[in-house]
């Protein structure tokens, strides 16, 4: 009884007694060998243009490469197989390349400078994916999108990726057209926390106060009094300093200290040209010519 073979790849199927002595070699040569090829072997095909029937041993390789300068399109026919292909279109001209069998009613476009899978079932021929990325090159800085089903997995979308804020930018808080990360956002946050000078200082109204701060800033304005201080033309009491000033105003009203001009010893509720001081003061209790006055802010 003879030999017969399988239907894709045409590898030999040995009847009982055949080959003997040599079934070794024909096991290899026409089983194995075969196999190999299949799983690791790249053939080139030139194509030019009409229709191109692929001999059994022709397909029987793994990756099949179209080259060639095309004169018009072209149709390659593979045998009427069951098989996954690996293709790559390498040829030049402003022709299309088609694969297909014979019994398939349409065959698959590979495109040009592109690699793609095509399926064939019998008497049909399907395309998969794109191997290797874009039918079309992506524009240098756009983002890469899925596209239709003409082939090409992988198109321009003409849309540039979002950019990320550095540093400078996440700090200074005013770029409108960058985006945040998670490490930018930390470095934000950190960089709007007052420092122990700003809160201490208590005149930056940009930074946030954490509890640490805001405590550090009491801790300052409580311990800020000059009372070591000898200034005559002192201008900047801490908030509480009590100071005594000729005048007399109500209890508890609202008003402004100055220093005397004419007396380095004494403070008036009413200017006679001399320098206001700074914050509101209280007054808190008369005697005679003089009020007890209260910085309260």
């Amino acid at each position: 009884m003879p030999s017969t073979y399988t239907p894709n790849l045409n590898l030999e199927l040995q009847a009982t007694g055949e080959h003997d002595g040599t079934w070794g070699n024909e096991l290899n040569t026409n089983v194995f060998s075969i196999i190999d090829s299949v799983l690791g072997t790249s053939i080139n095909i030139a194509l030019s243009s009409g229709t191109v029937n692929l001999t059994t041993s022709q397909t029987q390789n793994g990756f099949f490469v179209f080259s060639g300068n095309l004169t018009g399109n072209v149709t390659v026919n593979f045998p009427n197989i069951s098989r996954l292909l690996l293709i790559r279109n390498n040829t030049t001209g402003n022709f299309t390349v088609t694969v297909q069998t014979p019994s398939s009613p349409s065959g698959v476009i590979v495109p040009q400078n592109s690699t793609a899978f095509v399926i064939l079932v019998g008497n049909g021929t399907f395309r998969g994916p794109d191997a290797f990325g874009a039918a079309t090159p992506v524009a240098s800085g756009n983002l890469a999108m899925f596209t239709d089903s003409t082939g090409r997995v992988i198109g321009d979308s003409g849309v540039t990726p979002p950019i990320i804020a550095n540093e400078a930018q996440a700090e200074a808080g005013t770029d409108n057209t960058v985006y945040m990360t998670p490490l930018g956002t930390n470095q934000y946050v950190t960089a709007r926390i007052a420092s122990q000078t700003q809160a201490q200082a208590g005149t930056d109204n940009l930074t946030g106060m954490t509890p640490l701060r805001t405590a550090q800033a009491i801790g300052a304005q409580a311990t800020a009094y000059p009372s070591t201080s000898g200034d005559p033309n002192l201008l900047n009491f801490p908030i509480g300093a009590v100071l005594m000033a000729i005048g007399t105003p109500f209890r508890n009203a609202p008003l402004n200290i100055y220093l005397d001009a004419a007396d380095i010893t004494t403070y008036r509720t009413s200017s006679n040209g001399g320098t206001v001081l700074q914050g509101l003061w209280l007054a808190r209790g008369r005697a005679d010519s003089y009020v007890l006055v209260q910085r309260i802010s």
